[in-house]
């Protein structure tokens, strides 16, 4: 694992920790390699675990004020500005509590999907 990762990893529990009633993630983050203003964050959703949704506009949320705290916290200083380069995973039978990609509740089918969240943007 590279160095600072764990602490970065440690900044998107706690960023994600507050999401409707703490929903249960697997959560990976790394600084993209030759570029420290971009990090490539997996964040799964896990099967069996309850979520409201699975889009990442609804979980990420793009509170830059609150992640740079936290990272202070963590003992990391971000660049300025910031990429995240989302990662989602659903495994299958995820269970959904509202509307979304996946219809009207129920359990989800497993896919992947890809976004890029740009401070300032």
């Amino acid at each position: 694992m590279e160095i600072g990762a764990r602490q970065l990893e440690a900044v998107f529990r706690d960023y994600f920790v507050v999401n409707r009633g703490a929903p249960c993630y697997g959560i990976t983050a790394a600084y993209a390699i030759g570029d420290p203003s971009t990090i490539n964050l997996r964040v799964t959703f896990m099967a069996g675990k309850t979520n409201c949704c699975v889009e990442p506009g609804c979980h990420f949320g793009r509170d830059w004020t609150r992640l740079r705290m936290l990272a202070d916290q963590h003992g990391l200083t971000l660049p300025k500005p910031l990429t995240i380069r989302f990662h989602g995973i659903v495994e299958p039978d995820v269970k959904l509590t509202s509307l979304g990609k996946q219809g009207d509740g129920g359990t989800s089918e497993g896919y992947e999907y890809y976004e890029e969240f740009a401070e300032g943007a």
